[in-house]
This record gives structure tokens, C-alpha cells and sequence, in this order.
């Protein structure tokens, strides 16, 4: 429960005013009840703003000034900075200025000059007992958000270890390739960032809706890797199989201005294999590099062979920019609960790390020159003969770790 005891002097007031005196007289008359800093001008107090902006609750700035109006300089802290209440004080009676003032500037209170002290300490009180009440129901509710938020996550997860158990029988090393999966996700700063699609979400809905999307992802992964997945492994000529990859699944691709190019050595390498599943990666990886930026990129496929570790090494990138936060969180967001991304973005990825695994490799993410954006693939030439990673708690040890880093920030 907020308390009725307000700190008056937790957060600063800014006083904006080109008269001297003004300044002067508003510091010695608010002083003894308010942190007081005062700006000469619009341009002063933004730069002010800008630098210590989490120390203010309220500005308060006189209309009619050199330069900027008081009017523009809360418009601008309305749009940078929302939460800073905002007052407009004048020494004329300017209605217009008035109603622009809540327009523009969305102003707390319009004040004329010359002040009623204790009129104006009221409106002060007032201003900063908003600030305070309205920061700390944010606080709760980011508090709320991150319980509910950590528990659909956490539901998530055991949904997705339930699905690696079961697909033993028809794959190879599923917890492994879960367990890469998480440890890539950068879970706490996308969490931090859809934590308000759950704002307006009661607790039952989040659950149901959940329980839903959670059944309709099993079932995509399952299309995905499980049926193929039980027929034998053969050899695969990887030049024939990427060849069918770029002319045959990606032929819609090309002609949106994405150009694929292919380098592989001489003779093609032979990895014993499932053909279907391999075709699946390779056009999965290709296809989500093109989704991120369809305009004329070129998407480079090369391979290695890596004889002591009886591997071969599959890079794919693009010749563009690293991704953007958001982007790579349309990767892992089987993770994330409340996706903003269709059904099939989000699960086809990690389908692509069951598959990776189930070959005997790898699979991660570089997002850096010279290979990324992109994903490197290792794949075992004789096919998989790894063993099934054993359920770690290690790996659900770095998944509550970066909720927990999440929850510090966001509460």
C-alpha cells in the first residue's frame, strides 16, 4: 500500500525561467519543501534533462521566454519523457497558451504570475504526490508483470523439455539441442522489452492462451523433425542438396532481391545423413536470413571440411548489417510467451538446432563480421553418433539466471 507520507524531496524540482530574479525567488520559496535546480532557458534545462532525467518528478517553466517557448520544452519532456510532470506558468492570461499547454505539452497545471505561495506549494505538492503515486504503481505493476511473466517462461520451458523427452525415440540428442537453444536466447532483454503485452492480461487468460499457443508450437516442431526423422540415414552429396535448396524451395527468394551464393569444395562432401531434414535446415536458415532484410542482399553458403573433428562446417550470412535486437529475438522466441511474430517464425529455428543435433553437429547464431548475420552449422560426416546430453540443471540454471537479471532491471 503507497503510503500517505510523501517524500517531497525524493526526486528534484526544475524551475525554467529567463529572469534572474525569478530564479532566485523561486529556490529561497520552495527551497525548505522541495529539492530545488533552476535553468535559464528552454535550451539549459533540456540539456539538464537529458544528463539527469531519472532525478526530476516535475519541471515547471515559465511561457514567455527568449528562444524556446514553455509550451515547446514540455512537449519535448512529454515526448522523451513521459513519467516528469509537467507545470506552465505565465505572467500574462493567456488562455491560448493555456489550452496549448495541456495540447502540446500535457501539462499538469497552468499557474499565472505572480504567484499565491501557498497556492502554488499546493500545486507543487500535488504535481510531485503524482509523480510519486504514479511511479510507485508502475513499480507494482512491473512487479506483476515480471511474476507472470517468469511463470508463462518457465511453463514454457518445461513444455519444450517435455517435447525433447519425447522425441528420443525419433531423434538424436533433443535435450542437447534444447539446451544450445536456451543458452544462445538472450532471454532478459526480451523479455524487458514485451513485458508490457501483458500489462492488460489477466491471469487466466495469459494461462489459457498460453496452453494454447504452447500445443500449437509442439505440434509445428513435431511436423517439422518427427515424421522424416525415422527413416534411415543415407549418403548425401551436400553440392546436390544445396543446389535443390537454392533452385527449387528458394526460387521466390531470388526474385525479391535476394541473391544466393554458393562455394563448396571440389570434390562435394558426402555426410551420411537424412536428406529431408538436412534440405529443411539448410532452406530454414536461409529462409529467416532472408526475412530480415529483403533488400538486395546476398546470402553466402560456404562449406569447410573439418577432418579431425570428422565434421564439416556449414556457414550462412549475409552481406548486410548486424541484426537488431528485435530481430534476433524473432529467433529464439519459442522462449517467449505473447510472440509478436505469425506461428512457425518462432519454432522453426529451433526445429533447425533439433536437426543440427540430431546429425551428430551444432548450430549458433554469429552476428558479427566477417560470418554473420548468419548461423554456422556443424554437421558429423558419418552422421550421428553423438550421445543424448543428459538433462543438466545447468542449462535451466542460465534460464532463471537471466530472468532473474531481467526482474533486477525491469522492478
Amino acid at each position: 500500500m503507497i503510503s500517505s507520507d510523501y517524500n517531497y524531496r525524493a526526486y528534484k524540482i526544475l524551475f525554467v525561467d529567463d529572469e534572474s530574479q525569478a530564479l532566485k525567488y523561486f529556490a529561497k520559496a520552495f527551497g525548505d519543501t522541495f529539492r530545488i535546480q533552476v535553468a535559464s532557458s528552454a535550451k539549459e534545462a533540456w540539456l539538464i534533462i537529458e544528463e539527469k532525467a531519472d532525478e526530476f518528478g516535475v519541471v515547471i517553466s515559465d511561457q514567455r521566454m527568449q528562444g524556446e517557448r514553455g509550451v515547446d520544452l514540455l512537449a519535448s519532456i512529454q515526448n522523451q519523457y513521459p513519467d516528469i510532470v509537467r507545470i506552465l506558468t505565465t505572467a500574462y492570461s493567456d488562455l491560448e497558451s493555456a489550452i496549448d499547454a495541456v495540447n502540446r505539452g500535457g501539462a499538469f497545471a497552468y499557474v499565472n504570475k505572480p504567484w499565491q505561495l501557498e497556492g502554488l506549494r499546493g500545486t507543487l505538492k500535488r504535481a510531485m504526490e503524482h509523480f510519486l503515486i504514479r511511479r510507485e504503481r508502475d513499480r507494482l505493476l512491473r512487479e506483476k508483470l515480471s511474476t507472470l511473466q517468469r511463470m508463462l517462461v518457465m511453463d514454457r520451458v518445461r513444455g519444450l523439455a517435455t517435447l525433447a523427452a519425447l522425441l528420443k525415440d525419433r531423434l538424436r540428442d533433443p535435450t542437447g539441442a534444447l539446451s544450445n537453444y536456451i543458452r544462445q536466447a538472450n532471454l532478459g532483454k526480451q523479455l524487458a522489452d514485451r513485458a508490457e503485452a501483458l500489462a492488460e492480461i489477466d491471469l487466466m487468460s495469459a494461462i489459457r492462451e498460453e496452453c494454447q499457443h504452447l500445443i500449437l508450437a509442439l505440434e509445428k516442431i513435431l511436423a517439422d523433425v518427427a515424421v522424416e526423422a525415422a527413416e534411415e540415414d543415407q549418403p548425401v552429396d551436400l553440392a546436390r542438396l544445396l543446389k535443390q535448396c537454392v533452385d527449387h524451395d528458394l526460387r521466390d527468394h531470388q526474385t525479391d532481391g535476394v541473391n544466393i551464393r554458393v562455394d563448396v569444395p571440389s570434390p562435394s562432401p558426402v555426410l551420411h545423413g537424412n536428406p529431408v531434414l538436412l534440405r529443411r535446415l539448410i532452406s530454414t536458415l536461409i529462409e529467416r536470413i532472408s526475412e530480415m532484410d529483403r533488400a538486395d542482399i546476398t546470402i553466402h553458403v560456404s562449406v569447410q571440411n573439418l577432418p579431425e573433428a570428422a565434421q564439416l562446417e556449414l556457414r550462412l550470412n549475409a552481406n548486410t548489417a548486424p541484426w537488431e535486437n528485435g530481430q534476433v529475438a524473432s529467433l529464439y522466441s519459442a522462449l517467449i510467451p505473447f510472440r509478436e511474430w505469425p506461428m512457425g517464425i518462432d519454432m522453426d529455428i529451433l526445429s533447425a538446432f533439433l536437426i543440427a543435433h540430431h546429425h551428430g553437429g551444432s548450430l549458433e547464431l554469429i552476428n558479427q563480421a566477417p560470418f554473420g548475420p548468419g548461423f554456422c552449422v556443424k554437421l558429423a560426416l558419418m552422421g550421428g553418433g553423438r550421445e543424448e546430453s543428459a538433462l543438466d540443471p545447468s542449462w535451466l540454471h542460465d534460464v532463471l539466471r537471466n530472468l532473474e537479471a531481467w526482474r533486477a532491471v525491469a522492478v
